[in-house]
């Protein structure tokens, strides 16, 4: 599955943005972008990686201060969630 262009948060529309950068991911709040370096990070790594830069725009959206260890720690935490509980978040994203 391809790597997606875009996702909103907020209501406010993101792009996803192939980059090659000094880490693996960055989350750029002004331009409301996601960076990823595809070449930092294995296909499922990229998945964890994206995960960590939403929750940083989450962060920076709703003005709040998390740790760089708290926010790795939440997004590989909700991946694992997600990965073991697909009825559950397909329930949570029914309308």
């Amino acid at each position: 599955m391809k790597l997606p262009k875009s996702f909103r948060l907020f209501g406010k529309p993101w792009t996803i943005k192939r980059r090659k950068l000094k880490e693996s991911g960055n989350c750029c709040h002004y331009k409301a972008e996601v960076q990823l370096d595809p070449r930092k990070t294995s296909s499922g790594q990229i998945k964890t990686t994206l995960l960590h830069e939403v929750v940083h725009a989450i962060e920076g959206d709703m003005d709040i201060k998390i740790s760089e260890k708290d926010v790795n720690r939440i997004s590989v935490g909700l991946y694992a969630w997600m990965k073991d509980n697909p009825k559950v978040v397909k329930w949570l994203l029914k309308n």
